[in-house]
């Protein structure tokens, strides 16, 4: 998203100065693009659009921020490294949502059932990764599944979750589809 809206604020402001600050060591990650060469030709064509780009640090946000931008106090952002980037107008935050998961930590599973980052553990057939909770299913964003958390793999989730509740609810069996 970042590298897509610096592109796009690129093509109509050619004389701003762009900044991309990334917690990884490059643009994407192995997980939503094992491509090598895709990570690279993307980091040739910011230099080549004079978008600078800061890798293994991030933004140090504001206790108080609401939004998913922010202008920054005297034009100064610092980075969590201690970094100061000056003559900053505005700040866009692109790295994406966050599952709203906070409500199940007043469940009846708490915590058990949320990783740190706030996806719901999961088993391969979708289930919830909790001995007290297999009989619930979990599909979308909130899966704690290491792939990019885009709306179009749901598509794949529903069929896993459907032949695992005809194998229950159906069939009287155990779940055997495995979402991959």
């Amino acid at each position: 998203v970042g590298i897509e809206l610096a592109g796009e604020i690129r093509e109509v402001y050619a004389d701003k100065k762009i900044t991309i600050v990334h917690a990884k060591d490059n643009f994407l990650d192995e997980a939503s693009s094992p491509n090598a060469k895709l990570r690279k030709s993307l980091l040739d064509l910011a230099k080549k659009n004079k978008i600078d780009t800061i890798f293994n640090d991030a933004v140090a946000l504001p206790a108080d921020l609401k939004e998913h931008f922010y202008s920054p106090e005297g034009g100064t952002v610092k980075t969590k490294n201690n970094r100061s980037i000056e003559n900053v107008d505005l700040v866009l935050l692109a790295f994406g949502n966050r599952p709203a998961t906070a409500w199940l930590k007043n469940s009846d599973f708490g915590t058990d059932i949320v990783n740190t980052n706030g996806y719901i553990k999961v088993k391969k057939t979708l289930q919830v990764d909790h001995a007290d909770a297999s009989n619930i299913f979990v599909l979308g964003d909130v899966a704690d599944f290491k792939e990019t958390k885009l709306a179009f793999r749901i598509r794949s989730h529903v069929p896993v979750v459907v032949e695992n509740l005809v194998q229950i609810a159906v069939k009287k069996g155990k779940p055997t589809a495995e979402y991959k």
